[in-house]
């Protein structure tokens, strides 16, 4: 009998790498980040090359730093509590399967200078989108954490950065659009209604400031002239401060010249730029922050006339996004 010959069957092909972990991220939230060259990454869209894995840094409130002083019969007393820096892990996922090897090659060098970019140019602004269109944001840099776990083969290009992490001088989650308040002078009827009016000399009572976020929001005020002198007082803090702007002989604010001043950082610019740190009253005055709800304000304008205008521009804070 002639011997049969079985055919040999090639070797069974090895099981192809699991494919990336999936986003645990609702897709309905954007993340995006925002590098300080003006690029614009998104961090959440659906099948996008880059996507975050976890957000529970969105959720994390802040550290605080405690000081305690001692009891002579034990335990504590808390002299002082300061809420610290703010560190934010964010794992992300590179994906370009389909795409090639070098496709990912050149989106991990695109990403690696979109966050590192933050040591030479300052920081980037990383920002949340929620459903019902609440935004925040907060400003930050790289930190550490640029190490990946990739995979790369035909058709299965990825690689996972799982501890991608941030620092954020601020804490403080901000919301993306301020709070304008605007107040201008009318003699004597309010033709700028809606807006409350100021007149010479008038002090206009208690107005109502309310700040919608969990924290002290610091405001952006700008006076515009004619005006020679200005007192704001928050009676909510027990705080206030007088602008003079004849501080250094420059006389009263001429019509449409404008002061600026910012509460944090504490800074004054005149109409041409220049510090005008010496029209406060320091040390006896405080550029005051508004505590969280209802702020009772007072405001003092002497030498107004038509065009004088008080805005006050702020943006509330948040221990969360």
């Amino acid at each position: 009998m002639p011997l049969s010959v079985g055919t040999r069957r090639p070797p069974s092909p090895p099981p192809p790498p699991p494919p990336p972990p999936p986003s645990r991220v609702d897709e309905r939230l954007e993340l995006t980040w925002h590098a300080p060259d003006g690029g614009v990454w998104p961090l959440t869209l659906p099948r996008g090359r880059v996507r975050v894995l976890a957000t529970s840094a969105l959720r994390k409130a802040p550290d605080v730093e405690t000081t305690l002083d001692a009891r002579p019969r034990g335990g504590a007393d808390v002299r002082h509590q300061h809420e610290q820096e703010r560190y934010l892990l964010l794992p992300l996922l590179l994906d370009t399967r389909e795409q090639g090897y070098m496709s990912l090659v050149e989106l991990a060098r695109s990403l690696n200078d979109a966050f590192m970019q933050t040591l030479d140019l300052g920081a980037g602004v990383l920002r949340v989108r929620y459903p019902d269109g609440r935004a925040r944001e907060i400003s930050a840099r790289y930190h550490s954490g640029w190490d990946g776990v990739d995979e790369y083969g035909p058709g299965v290009n990825w690689d996972i950065i799982p501890a991608l992490t941030l620092v954020a001088e601020s804490p403080h989650w901000r919301d993306t659009q301020p709070i304008v308040l605007r107040y201008a002078y009318a003699d004597p009827i309010d033709y700028f209604d809606p807006y409350r009016s100021i007149s010479s000399g008038q002090v206009l009572g208690d107005v109502t400031v309310h700040n919608p976020g969990s924290v002290m929001a610091w405001p952006t005020w700008r006076i515009t002239g004619p005006l020679a002198e200005l007192t704001a007082t928050n009676h909510t803090t027990g705080e206030s401060f007088v602008l003079n702007p004849d501080w250094d002989n420059n006389g009263p604010l001429g019509a449409g010249d404008t002061v600026t001043i910012t509460t944090d950082p504490t800074q004054v610019r005149g109409p041409d730029g220049s510090s005008w740190l010496g029209a406060i009253n320091l040390p006896g005055g405080v550029l005051w922050g508004l505590r969280r709800g209802d702020n009772k304000i007072t405001f003092t304008a002497l030498g107004a006339a038509e065009g004088t205008v008080v805005e006050m521009a702020f943006h509330p804070l948040h221990r969360t996004a």
